[in-house]
């Protein structure tokens, strides 16, 4: 893949109409592009498999800190709705993911690298596009911006 295809611009299409998640969303994809960028170079090296992978920790505090935003808003903002429920599950599942890929790490699987960046890069846009943008619509309906 081209670095072209691997580089995330934020633009309008991804936005949700939530100012703060959607800056929370431009950050999320700049430390994608970062990831990638990364991921691209010889990663031969333990050196550089750990620079990643330090990459990839830092993907997740971030995640995890994007996660609690959202859930607190959707429980305090829509608290009965099904589809709070379905998001907080992907959200989840999300994690159940990510400790594979760490297990696969720590076991030294050679693939782990390529099927990690494949995986966020899908995920985080899938789940803007859809979940995000569903709970987007539900918000503004409700008055959040």
């Amino acid at each position: 893949m081209t670095s072209a295809a691997k580089q995330l611009l934020w633009s309008e299409r991804y936005s949700i109409g939530v100012a703060d998640i959607d800056t929370q969303h431009q950050a999320l994809l700049d430390i994608l592009n970062i990831l990638n960028r990364t991921a691209e170079k010889e990663l031969d090296t333990r050196r550089a498999k750990d620079l990643l992978w330090a990459i990839f920790e830092e993907l997740n505090e971030y995640a995890a800190y994007h996660f609690l935003t959202e859930e607190k808003l959707l429980q305090d903002t829509l608290p009965t709705e099904n589809a709070t429920a379905k998001h907080i599950a992907q959200h989840r599942k999300y994690w159940v993911t990510i400790a594979e890929f760490k297990t696969r790490y720590r076991e030294g699987d050679g693939r782990v690298v390529s099927d990690l960046v494949k995986f966020l890069n899908t995920w985080w846009i899938d789940h803007i596009l859809g979940m995000d943008m569903q709970m987007g619509a539900e918000l503004n309906r409700k008055g959040v911006f």
